[in-house]
């Protein structure tokens, strides 16, 4: 765990604890899946910025016979937005209280649906977000009775002078979090999203020197039934299909 906090990788841990690369991996993932109890305990309100981010769709660790395949070599959609059925979209929103949500809603650009069903009870009613100007968050704050403030394309804030600045920061520095991974297996992403922002939390309310054991603790205080030989077999947190039709790859 202060490995993990100190984001030292797989290969160095190993040394340090004397167990297998594997085995690491395998605690690791234990660890991190227990975390979401805190993402689904997560309540914004005040101001909250919203936007999301786009990776690439990856089958790292998959064996080369249990990859998905299309019918004939997909192309990049070239989409106004550059997003293609191969993005994993990760919707982020923080609020003014440094509370943070980064929950991997689906395949290429969000809509109402991801929306609905990423945020669903995690969000105040009558908070404000900020958004760009993508339809799908007017209906949104319709919807849950949220105050809804649009920076409009090419601008950095709204009139009034809202920005969505805090949340691009996290996304920055998101991008040096993944990179460190050499490339993160979309399987076990939102499990890597959730100590990415677990480990911001510390950073916000919890002394240096104390990190560790508040880690340690929280992790022993919330039950954990995965078992070595299902961590493979997570779910996608993805629709699959959306992007190879024929597979049927879970």
């Amino acid at each position: 765990m202060k490995n993990m906090l100190d984001g030292k990788n797989l290969e160095d841990t190993s040394k340090d604890t004397k167990i297998s690369i594997r085995e690491v991996y395998n605690i690791r993932i234990k660890i991190m899946n227990t975390l979401k109890i805190f993402r689904e305990k997560t309540i914004l309100s005040g101001i909250i910025e919203m936007y999301e981010k786009y990776i690439s769709l990856s089958f790292k660790g998959t064996r080369k016979d249990k990859m998905p395949r299309e019918s004939k070599k997909s192309s990049h959609d070239n989409t106004a937005s550059g997003i293609s059925k191969e993005d994993v979209c990760i919707l982020g929103a923080i609020d003014e209280n440094d509370n943070l949500l980064l929950i991997v809603s689906g395949l290429a650009s969000a809509g109402i649906k991801d929306l609905k069903n990423g945020y669903d009870g995690l969000i105040k009613e009558g908070s404000t977000i900020i958004t760009d100007e993508k339809k799908s968050y007017i209906k949104f704050a319709k919807d849950n009775k949220l105050n809804l403030k649009q920076i409009k394309s090419g601008n950095h804030s709204t009139k009034d002078g809202y920005n969505i600045n805090t949340l691009n920061q996290v996304f920055s520095e998101l991008d040096k979090y993944i990179a460190n991974f050499n490339g993160l297996s979309t399987r076990h992403l939102q499990q890597y999203l959730d100590f990415f922002v677990y480990r911001k939390h510390l950073k916000y309310t919890v002394e240096y020197l104390e990190k560790n054991i508040h880690f340690y603790k929280y992790i022993l205080s919330n039950n954990n039934t995965l078992i070595n030989n299902k961590i493979c077999k997570i779910s996608m947190p993805v629709d699959v299909s959306e992007a190879y039709p024929q597979s049927n790859f879970k």
